[in-house]
């Protein structure tokens, strides 16, 4: 009587008949010399950096100039470069080296500040 319960019980679920399914091979000699659609460039994933945010950086040391429109890591490297400290967003224990904004306007609301840390 348990075992049948078990059986029945088993059955119902599905467990009993699913399958594991296996990709077919592929046959070497039947490889296409030209790509296919899944292999172009144009579907290629595209990497998080692409859409990373660029601003319009100016320098407050030098009188709020304009220095270039960059993304925040490669401002942060530049910086770090050119004064040779730790340049980062943190504002505890730093000078207020550059601001970026979204528009070339500097009128505009500062979005992101980076700090230089000197020692």
């Amino acid at each position: 009587m348990i075992a049948g319960t078990a059986i029945t019980v088993l059955g119902l679920s599905g467990a009993a008949f699913t399958y594991k399914t296996t990709a077919p091979t592929p046959n070497p000699a039947a490889t296409p010399t030209q790509p296919t659609q899944s292999q172009t460039p144009a579907s290629a994933p595209v990497s998080v950096q692409a859409f990373a945010t660029s601003y319009y950086w100016y320098d407050v040391i030098n009188g709020m100039t304009y220095n270039d429109y960059e993304t925040i890591a490669y401002e942060e490297f530049e910086m770090e470069a050119m004064w040779g400290c730790i340049v980062d967003q943190n504002p505890l224990g730093g000078t207020l080296i550059e601001e970026g904004f979204w528009s070339k306007n500097p009128n505009m609301p500062v979005l992101v500040w980076l700090y230089g840390h000197f020692d």
